[in-house]
């Protein structure tokens, strides 16, 4: 995430960022969220799942962007 308008009315918190082991997912909803994890070209890295931590033990170090999509 670059920019939120508005960083107090968002759902999902993603953290520590910088990561190094893992990355957290905080959903503040009863919804449930799909998480996916792309590199700086846009080439998959994780596939959408629902846990809400993602261990980075077998990814480079580097820039990545986190979609998430709303299950329902």
């Amino acid at each position: 995430i670059t920019s939120i308008q508005n960083p107090e009315s968002s759902i999902v918190n993603i953290y520590p960022n910088p990561a190094t082991d893992y990355l957290y997912m905080d959903n503040k909803s009863n919804n449930t969220y799909y998480y996916s994890l792309y590199n700086s070209v846009g080439t998959l890295i994780t596939y959408p799942q629902t846990e809400k931590e993602l261990s980075l033990s077998q990814i480079a170090s580097g820039v990545y962007f986190v979609k998430i999509v709303n299950a329902s």
